[in-house]
């Protein structure tokens, strides 16, 4: 379009020079129109033309890649709050729909445990429900909710079940992203094959090592790990060393320079 407009800017000049002078019987600047060697000085002439029209569409050309570049960057901020917020909805449905079964069923013959179960699930979807609506949470009380759904675990299972959950160092003062441990142990909580799960949290100033220990003759999945390496590059990108071996998972987390 510009090419055509200094074209035809040009074009415009030498026809009004014509006119003009024929008109009011000057003599021609011009000894002949048709020479090539017009278009050529017609160029020289423009340049300033061309840099004011070139000038003109590199601003709006800007503006137009700059644009792009915000729509981009808040589809890509909306998409990871979207995968954030699912996230933390990761509870697992079977798990939760296992409770209510369990309570249930054992209403008539056992309501002291049907009740126990029933106050466990309320205190894990209050915590989901409100406390995690905010981008950061205590670790002390990720580390309540842990106990709360290891214990209704135990509760719900029919066959035995034991866990041990250890816990080293402070961790009054220490934010996270909320549910973030769910994340490693889902999978193996809905595992009927999983008798018994040590769990090993150690806190050193800004730092967490999180370890877990269950049957090696348990398989996980294995697009799990990549599904929770990917969960932890949206939320602590350079900042998690992720290991997932035959009944171990480990991850340790630097957040000191997590924003």
């Amino acid at each position: 379009m510009l090419i055509v407009i200094v074209v035809a800017l040009m074009g415009c000049t030498l026809f009004l020079e014509y006119a003009i002078r024929t008109i009011l019987s000057l003599p021609h600047r011009i000894t002949s129109y048709s020479n090539p060697i017009i278009l050529i000085d017609s160029l020289s002439s423009s340049a300033m033309t061309i840099i004011c029209l070139w000038s003109m569409s590199v601003i709006k050309l800007f503006r137009k890649w700059n644009k792009k570049n915000e729509d981009v960057m808040m589809l890509e901020q909306n998409f990871l709050e979207t995968e954030v917020n699912k996230l933390k909805g990761q509870i697992s449905p079977i798990f939760m729909s296992r409770a209510l079964r369990k309570a249930a069923l054992i209403t008539a013959s056992d309501p002291q445990k049907a009740s126990q179960i029933l106050m466990l699930l309320g205190h894990l979807l209050r915590y989901q429900l409100y406390d995690c609506n905010r981008n950061k949470v205590f670790l002390n009380s990720e580390i309540i909710f842990l106990k709360n759904l290891l214990q209704l675990k135990k509760i719900i299972e029919d066959s035995c079940f034991e866990y041990v959950l250890e816990v080293k160092g402070k961790t009054n003062n220490l934010l996270i992203s909320p549910l973030l441990f769910i994340v490693l142990i889902q999978s193996i909580l809905i595992a009927n094959e999983i008798k018994s799960l040590s769990i090993n949290l150690e806190i050193s100033e800004k730092k967490i090592r999180f370890i877990v220990n269950y049957e090696n003759t348990y398989r996980l999945p294995p697009e799990y790990k990549m599904e929770i390496a990917d969960k932890l590059n949206m939320l602590y990108p350079d900042l998690y060393i992720f290991t997932m071996e035959s009944g171990n998972i480990s991850l340790q987390l630097d957040l000191k320079e997590w924003k």
